[in-house]
């Protein structure tokens, strides 16, 4: 279980949340309270493991999609450029013509 309670411990001051020291030294919980609290602390690290794996992937996805953005950005770029020449090359293919037929 301090094993648990370490990781629960470290995952708060690496988010930096406060927590509170009240500076009370409880009485040892019963037997029965013992088996709750380590259910209940082995459901939160569980809990905040898969938390933390996805955490890893949103920001991995995050990081793909913002690569792919700036790809479609230059493609864009790209065919707006060259739709320009071509329109431009029309346009004086069209003058020409009309200027020597």
């Amino acid at each position: 279980m301090e094993r648990k309670l370490r990781f629960l411990e470290r995952e708060i001051k690496k988010d930096s949340i406060a927590m509170l020291d009240t500076g009370e030294n409880p009485d040892a919980p019963q037997p029965r309270e013992m088996i709750d609290l380590e259910a209940t602390f082995e459901k939160l690290e569980n809990e905040l493991c898969e938390v933390n794996q996805n955490e890893e992937m949103l920001k991995k996805n995050f990081s793909e999609l913002t690569e792919l953005k700036h790809i479609l950005r230059k493609t864009q770029q790209f065919f707006e450029e060259v739709c320009l020449y071509f329109s431009v090359h029309i346009l004086l293919v069209q003058i020409y013509y009309s200027r020597h037929y």
